[in-house]
């Protein structure tokens, strides 16, 4: 029993993964590219869907392989974007989890808004150290959050209807009410 809801996560997390890497190419295609941060999209899913160390495990390797397969994000920035996308499974994966009882908006959102704002502290603080101090860390942490509103605006949006979407088709467990 135990060994067939491994493979259900396992293949969770490799969906995750390969979404992680197509979406990113996509949203290029299209001239959207980054300002919708769209490797955050499976990434932020992966901390509502996936127990913590799967979260993790594909926060940590979808940024690196679509690096490796894509050119993006480049080396540099790749160094604070996996500390980032660490975070938010992280986070989403704790709080999720310990927030059952609360209404579906709240246990979505909550969550999602605290690593949303953590993520991009930890990415500024990244940042900052990799840069040894030449970035202030304030500048960095406003800018990013100014430049990606589009994403944070449809993280937002998306995020909830999939998970909902996901719960009411029974892909998920989880309460909607």
């Amino acid at each position: 029993m135990g060994g067939s809801l491994d493979v259900k996560k396992m293949v969770w997390s490799s969906l995750l993964v390969a979404l992680g890497i197509l979406l990113p190419i996509l949203f290029r295609s299209i001239g959207a590219g980054s300002t919708f941060l769209p490797m955050h999209l499976p990434i932020l899913l992966a901390g509502f869907i996936l127990p913590l160390p799967f979260a993790i495990a594909v926060a940590a390797i979808t940024p690196l392989l679509s690096s490796i397969f894509s050119g993006m994000p480049p080396y540099p920035f790749l160094l604070y974007m996996i500390p980032e996308l660490v975070t938010y499974a992280l986070v989403i994966s704790l709080m999720y989890n310990k927030n059952i009882k609360a209404p579906f908006i709240k246990r979505i959102y909550l969550p999602l808004g605290i690593a949303m704002i953590i993520g991009r502290l930890t990415a500024s603080l990244f940042q900052a150290i990799l840069l040894a101090n030449s970035i202030d860390i304030i500048v960095f942490f406003s800018s990013t959050i100014i430049t990606c509103v589009p994403g944070i605006i449809l993280q937002l949006i998306v995020i909830p209807i999939i998970l909902y979407s996901f719960i009411k088709a029974g892909f998920i467990e989880g309460s909607i009410a």
